[in-house]
């Protein structure tokens, strides 16, 4: 047996959503402004697009911050909802999106666009010598690119899922694989070089904070 939910107000319009959502960071400086710290989850390891956005968020705000990088966004989500961080930090892009954005644990607080660090394939600086079949490393969001890349490959490749463009850059300096789609960063940070042309990704970032947190209350409160 179904109960009835009442919904008198079920299609009023909601207050300012969509200002506050394209007003993003600049909203929430002002929401802050009396806040001394401030925790972000996002997707790691160190040197991932996610990664580079939390800082980028961290220096538009004049607060303290602090970021934790996880396995998956799954886990920085579950740290935000566990109070363990305040704000969790999501590329649009991410196929499984949809699960924070249609949440009745999570709200949607802001966006904002950055740049990702530029893409390729990278391998290890001193490596001539290739299997007949190349291991790719590599997350699937930016494994459509393949297709403009095969061009630079010695060998077919055969492809390795990995969790992050971090985590495939991991991969290809422990022996795990042998090229790997990643960025500048990560590319930088494990000592790898690129074979091919790079592309830079137009971005849009979303700002998740719990739904009962205080800032959810600021933004989407009712103006008299």
């Amino acid at each position: 047996m179904f109960c009835a939910i009442e919904s008198k107000n079920i299609f009023k319009k909601p207050p300012n959503c969509l200002e506050h959502l394209i007003l993003g960071i600049s909203r929430l400086q002002e929401v802050l402004k009396d806040e001394w710290i401030v925790k972000i989850a996002t997707l790691g390891p160190a040197g991932t697009s996610s990664d580079n956005a939390a800082q980028f968020f961290t220096q538009a705000l004049s607060c303290e911050l602090q970021v934790s990088l996880h396995n998956t966004y799954e886990d920085a989500a579950a740290a935000v909802i566990q109070q363990q961080a305040d704000y969790l930090i999501v590329a649009n892009a991410y196929a499984a999106i949809n699960r924070f954005y249609i949440s009745d644990q999570l709200i949607a607080a802001g966006v904002f666009p950055m740049k990702t660090p530029p893409y390729g394939i990278a391998v290890q600086s001193q490596c001539s010598n290739y299997p007949a079949q190349i291991r790719l490393a590599s997350h699937p969001a930016p494994l459509h690119l393949l297709d403009r890349w095969l061009q630079y490959l010695p060998q077919p490749a055969n492809i390795i899922h990995t969790r992050s463009t971090s985590e495939a850059a991991n991969f290809v300096t422990t022996g795990q694989a042998d090229a790997c789609i990643t960025t500048e960063t990560a590319r930088q940070r494990n000592g790898l070089a690129f074979i091919t042309k790079t592309i830079t990704i137009n971005m849009l970032w979303t700002i998740f904070v719990r739904s009962n947190h205080r800032v959810a209350h600021c933004l989407f409160r009712e103006k008299p």
